[in-house]
């Protein structure tokens, strides 16, 4: 059982895998969550692995690669070909392992995590009154590329003292990092 390729369908909680053998045969088809894939992927032999490009791929992208596989991302528009049938996860999945074969297919960089870091155009709320719906450019204080910030980070942040952004979208939808600086 001689895996060439592996396409891996994302979805919000769940992941489908589908490995081709010689001549396009499909040789696994399992569905995992995304816990359960990284050991899946840790036990199985070193193989070319294909993703289709979202946020969440560059994560798994990065994960996938510290276990030795060669992985590659692929925009949706160059996936959408190779489907065959009714579309579904699996058989989603089977058309980015097809499509990862390619000699000629284009690919999609994998991100590090400073690169996917929201700065200057994001909308996040920075402290001030409630009926500001975005941030104004007085608020946020940019440095120049090449020094220790190149993010920018809001100037209450800088004022008050405060070490780092919140932790989750969740807390800061909760503000607890805006009550402590006002």
């Amino acid at each position: 059982m001689q895996i060439v390729s592996v396409g891996i369908d994302l979805g919000k909680t769940t992941f489908h895998l589908v490995a081709l053998g010689v001549a396009g045969k499909v040789l696994v088809r399992k569905k995992f969550t995304q816990r359960q894939l990284l050991t899946y992927t840790v036990n199985m032999q070193t193989s070319l692995i294909g993703l289709e490009a979202c946020s969440g791929a560059h994560f798994l992208g990065r994960a996938l690669r510290k276990q030795g596989h060669d992985v590659r991302l692929i925009a949706a528009q160059f996936v959408k070909p190779f489907v065959k049938s009714n579309k579904n996860d699996f058989v989603d999945a089977e058309a980015i392992a097809e499509a990862v074969e390619r000699k000629n297919m284009r690919f999609v960089p994998i991100k590090t995590e400073h690169s996917l870091i929201p700065c200057g155009g994001s909308n996040f709320r920075v402290a001030g009154p409630s009926t500001r719906d975005s941030h104004q450019p007085s608020d946020l204080v940019g440095t120049q590329e090449g020094s220790a910030e190149q993010t920018f980070i809001p100037r209450a942040m800088r004022v008050s003292g405060l070490s780092s952004m919140p932790d989750t979208p969740a807390e800061m939808r909760r503000g607890r990092w805006l009550r402590a600086v006002n």
